[in-house]
């Protein structure tokens, strides 16, 4: 039996995924900025042009810290990781060093060679974005220019199947697709042996403020959430998650500062407490700078990580991780100590 995600009485209020048990630490590592798509809803809003970390300064600098901080496991994002020109040698220097990758993408930059080589490393699992069972939803959607390109992404997908490399699908409900398609979208998963699904709603991140217009409104996520439940899809080895999606009698926190802590490391090397705290400052509404949720910067000599995390004190309230999503709270210019308001007062019809 594969580990679940999210167990039975509480629901994911979290747009972080799984993560490792003390004393061993996850790190999110944001490798380029750049990414190959305009993807309608993009959190930070990337473009074809951008900053990037070297192989060098990676496999010299931030390897030994991570390593040192007792790091197993790292999840390679972007932009589109794909798009790095030394993404599989810096995949290969972490394998080396016994961290377990993970690299999110939007699924376009795979050949069979380059599976074979992430085959050949071992210790390496794929979650591949897809918002929908069509060129029409899921192509519109991430900006394609033909359905070429959605049926690349497909056939790259079920190539990750059959190599056991397809950890999970990631999903942001929109209105360019509906309810029967994410069916279709679940079982689609399912045959290629991903451990889950993934369902995100649009966040207000980035270009995700432009586009609330596509959001799935609450009560069609919940709605969403019935009909999938309702398929009987999940087994003990695949498992449908529905991240801050209203469920009755379940319960919602904030995983920082608690049990779960994973930073997030910049292209810039500035390390945060959470990624999306930093995102959610750039909305008007914010009473926050990015500055209050940063731990400071891997590429400084004197830079320890545990003891970094250990002496940042700004969230060690119980009271504010208790009150839902920290980062939807700044971005709707609440302050952290009150009430997640786009999850709680909801209820279930």
């Amino acid at each position: 039996m594969k580990k679940m995600i999210y167990k039975d009485g509480r629901y994911a209020g979290c747009y972080f995924r799984s993560t490792v048990k003390k004393p061993e630490l996850k790190v999110l590592l944001q490798i380029t900025e750049r990414c190959n798509l305009h993807c309608k809803h993009c959190f930070n809003s990337s473009i074809n042009i951008g900053d990037e970390i070297s192989y060098q300064i990676i496999e010299e600098k931030i390897i030994p810290k991570l390593v040192s901080a007792n790091v197993t496991r790292v999840t390679l994002t972007g932009g589109e990781p794909m798009v790095h020109p030394e993404v599989i040698e810096i995949i290969t220097a972490f394998i080396k060093k016994g961290i377990h990758i993970t690299l999110c993408t939007n699924g376009t930059g795979f050949s069979e060679e380059i599976i074979d080589r992430l085959y050949g490393l071992g210790n390496v699992h794929i979650n591949v974005s897809l918002d929908g069972f069509s060129f029409n939803s899921h192509g519109r959607f991430r900006g394609f220019s033909n359905e070429q390109s959605f049926n690349r992404v497909l056939h790259n997908i079920r190539m990750l199947g059959k190599r056991n490399l397809l950890n999970g699908i990631l999903c942001a409900p929109n209105h360019f697709s509906d309810d029967e398609e994410y069916i279709n979208l679940c079982k689609f998963a399912k045959e290629n042996h991903a451990r889950y699904v993934l369902f995100n709603p649009l966040s207000k991140f980035g270009r995700g403020n432009e586009t609330q217009n596509l959001s799935y409104t609450m009560q069609e996520l919940i709605n969403l959430r019935k009909t999938i439940e309702a398929s009987n899809l999940e087994n003990e080895t695949f498992q449908i998650v529905f991240i801050r999606i209203f469920k009755e009698k379940a319960s919602l926190n904030c995983e920082i500062n608690c049990d779960y802590e994973i930073p997030y490391i910049f292209v810039n090397g500035s390390v945060a407490v959470c990624p999306y705290m930093v995102f959610a400052t750039d909305s008007i509404r914010s009473k926050y700078q990015k500055k209050d949720f940063l731990y400071g910067n891997i590429l400084d000599d004197e830079f320890n990580l545990p003891s970094a995390m250990k002496h940042y004190s700004f969230l060690n309230k119980e009271e504010i991780r208790k009150r839902g999503c920290i980062a939807s709270k700044i971005t709707n210019g609440l302050r952290l100590i009150d009430f997640d308001n786009e999850i709680y007062n909801v209820e279930e019809k």
